[in-house]
């Protein structure tokens, strides 16, 4: 993306890759839940449940993290910090955004 690219051209590129993350996100979080309650019957069973269990956590902090940046694009107040209101830089903005 260009230097002196604008807020909203940003902000409208990045609408779209959220929702496809978040989209994603849904989609492991729904395929790691149905291995859960249909467990294999296997000795490690204890060992991928915990694995699958801290591996949903992060995809749910992630998907946490993803909607309440687009409810911020939503009500016009993404690009701020939460904290001081001072707008975010671009570079950062693009590197996470969310």
């Amino acid at each position: 993306m260009e230097h002196n690219m604008k807020r909203t051209d940003l902000i409208s590129q990045l609408r779209p890759i959220l929702l496809a993350q978040r989209n994603s996100l849904r989609r492991s979080l729904d395929g790691e839940l149905s291995l859960l309650s249909h467990p294999d019957d296997d000795e490690d069973e204890s060992h991928e449940e915990q694995s699958f269990s801290a591996l949903s956590r992060a995809e749910s902090y992630e998907l946490a993290a993803i909607d309440a940046a687009l409810q911020r694009i939503r009500n016009g107040s993404f690009g701020e910090c939460e904290v001081c209101g001072r707008s975010i830089a671009l570079a950062r903005l693009q590197a996470l955004p969310y």
